[in-house]
């Protein structure tokens, strides 16, 4: 299932209400979604730090979600990878690759959908650049959240 974010941000999950927790992981799911796709370092620090369409969201629910994906990236790994990019060095629409015979890029309210083997060769090219680019590394991801967990505790 997924919700999007500005039906998210409206409906509860992040309102001030008490949530149940299946929809603080729903919650999270969508969230990461969302950062995930972007796949930028700087994606994440703007989530953490409120800003950008993020700002709606509460400290305490940035810090739960902050927690929760700590929680659930060191869980996961290495079955759940998590590649973070400089924006600054890079630029990447949201896309995905299903093996050899299909691609889809999204492109807001539509997905463009390649079926010829160049064309995906090209966005699987692209995809392993941005792996090589990656400025925080898979088993380092846990730390790096931890790290802006810390700076947001102002510990």
């Amino acid at each position: 299932m997924q919700v999007g974010l500005s039906e998210g941000v409206g409906d509860g999950f992040f309102a001030g209400e008490e949530v149940a927790p299946h929809h603080l992981k729903i919650a999270f799911v969508e969230v990461a979604a969302v950062l995930r796709q972007q796949g930028l370092f700087q994606a994440v620090e703007g989530f953490a730090w409120g800003e950008s369409i993020w700002k709606a969201l509460s400290l305490e629910r940035r810090i739960n979600q902050l927690e929760y994906m700590i929680s659930l990236v060191d869980e996961l790994y290495p079955t759940f990878r998590w590649f973070l990019f400089d924006g600054r060095q890079r630029y990447a629409s949201p896309y995905t690759v299903f093996g050899p015979k299909r691609a889809a890029i999204y492109m807001g309210n539509m997905f463009f959908v390649f079926n010829s083997t160049e064309h995906i060769r090209v966005l699987t090219r692209h995809f392993d650049d941005l792996i090589r680019a990656a400025v925080v590394q898979p088993p380092d991801v846990k730390i790096h959240l931890g790290k802006l967990l810390t700076e947001l505790l102002g510990d």
